[in-house]
């Protein structure tokens, strides 16, 4: 796997953590946000 992918995935990894920690939503909105994100990207 490309160095590249591995920390653009610890990247949207690490802000989802963030995200739940500060907002306290539910995880499942969250990554649904993560993911509509990333495909913008």
């Amino acid at each position: 796997m490309n160095i590249i992918f591995r920390s653009y995935a610890r990247q949207c990894a690490l802000q989802a953590l963030y995200s739940w920690q500060i907002s306290r939503n539910d995880a499942i909105e969250i990554q649904k946000y993560v993911l509509l994100n990333k495909k913008k990207k």
